[in-house]
């Protein structure tokens, strides 16, 4: 495929993923793709080796488990609405093809494990590697009072560390703070290429302010 093809279908992902509380219209997409919408889903699977209906499907799904395994108070119908299934029993539905397990169920006891698994598909959305290092990235500087933080290590494996993540998550269920209440950090180590298996360091941390740190100590 060529690299004005992975342009034009990056501009329709772009869009796809800022509206993905409107329902779903191929031909929007493929309009701003500036492809024939006769053309827009073969190319799109040869491209990404799924459906664009998967794909979304699963784009949602990934979202509303986020929604799910932090409000275990939402209600069902409230997410159909906000991502705009038909309704109820549509988002159900889907949710449970595409994570393997029900809304309800991982609503009270979410399989993080699972879900982290489910998300491998997306890697071919990613772009190529060789392309990235070609690429220059702009870099801010951010000045802020010190914050105190609660982090949970990662030392070892990267492959490893989605189980990381679903402990923090977990823990962060546990104590009922979301991050609009808790700001998320990432705290990255300097690994040389040779030992990023053994040696890969991250930190995942929260902020805490003094009624967070009453809470959790």
């Amino acid at each position: 495929m060529s690299h004005r093809l992975d342009q034009a279908f990056e501009r329709a992902l772009a869009y796809l993923d800022q509206h993905l509380n409107e329902p779903f219209d191929r031909q929007v997409l493929a309009d701003i793709a500036h492809i024939p919408r006769c053309h827009f889903d073969p190319l799109f699977t040869a491209l990404y080796h799924m459906s664009i209906d998967a794909y979304v499907e699963l784009l949602k799904s990934l979202e509303a488990a986020h929604l799910l395994g932090f409000g275990t108070q939402v209600s069902l119908a409230t997410i159909a609405a906000k991502l705009a299934y038909r309704n109820e029993q549509h988002f159900i539905e889907s949710f449970t093809r595409s994570i393997g397990q029900s809304p309800e169920s991982f609503q009270q006891a979410p399989d993080w494990g699972n879900f982290f698994a489910k998300q491998k598909p997306l890697k071919s959305f990613q772009a190529d590697v060789s392309q990235q290092d070609k690429q220059s990235y702009s870099v801010d500087i951010i000045s802020f009072d010190t914050q105190s933080l609660a982090v949970m290590e990662h030392h070892g494996d990267p492959a490893l560390l989605p189980q990381t993540i679903a402990h923090f998550i977990e823990w962060r269920r546990q104590f009922g703070l979301s991050p609009t209440d808790s700001r998320t950090f990432n705290l990255l180590y300097l690994t040389s290429e040779s030992s990023v298996k053994t040696q890969y360091r991250i930190d995942i941390g929260l902020s805490l302010n003094n009624d967070i740190q009453a809470l959790v100590s």
